[in-house]
């Protein structure tokens, strides 16, 4: 419950900081950054919920599945929203 609390505040703080700078932000980049946030929280909660069941390996190699689908999704969002941005 705190890990969605905390990963919500985090988006939602970053999310009011880029519209305050006056950056543009289309949809889908809004709707990538929330897929990579989601498949974040899901390895945390896929990891921590092996450990609890005494399977750390199976928590490791699916952490690091959604860490790496994580960082293809926010590296794709962050390199759209750089080249809508980029000044002219």
């Amino acid at each position: 419950m705190w890990l969605g609390l905390l990963l919500g505040l985090i988006f939602g703080i970053g999310a009011m900081l880029l519209l305050k700078k006056g950056f543009i932000i289309r949809w889908y980049i809004w709707l990538l950054s929330a897929l990579a946030f989601l498949s974040l929280y899901g390895g945390i909660t896929h990891y921590v919920g092996s450990i609890h069941e005494y399977e750390p390996t199976a928590g490791l190699y699916g952490l690091l599945v959604f860490v790496c689908i994580f960082v293809i999704l926010a590296a794709l969002a962050f390199q759209l929203a750089w080249r809508q941005n980029k000044p002219r």
